[in-house]
């Protein structure tokens, strides 16, 4: 099994994208874009973890709010500003 650290790799983890679909309760093309956008809308997270579990993944809340805490830390990354250098040598 691969570590998981993402979303994607969490769906991947499935045997299918469809297997994932189905053991969730959401259509196929809507798993697709879970997968493509990295993130699980929460209120498929207790299905998601139940099913992880069921096939030995672990799964659990913290690492759902991992996973998607560090979606957006890496979006903050690509569109915030950068931190100026005059507040950081005030700190």
């Amino acid at each position: 099994m691969n570590e998981l650290t993402s979303i994607a790799a969490l769906i991947d983890a499935w045997p299918t994208i469809a297997e994932f679909a189905r053991d969730i309760g959401v259509g196929y093309e809507a798993a697709k874009q879970m997968r493509r956008r990295g993130s699980i809308a929460i209120e498929h997270w207790p299905s998601v973890i139940a099913s992880g579990r069921g096939q030995g993944l672990g799964v659990t809340s913290d690492l759902m709010m991992r996973l998607h805490t560090a979606k957006r830390a890496q979006e903050d990354r690509r569109t915030l500003p950068p931190f100026p250098a005059a507040a950081r040598a005030e700190s």
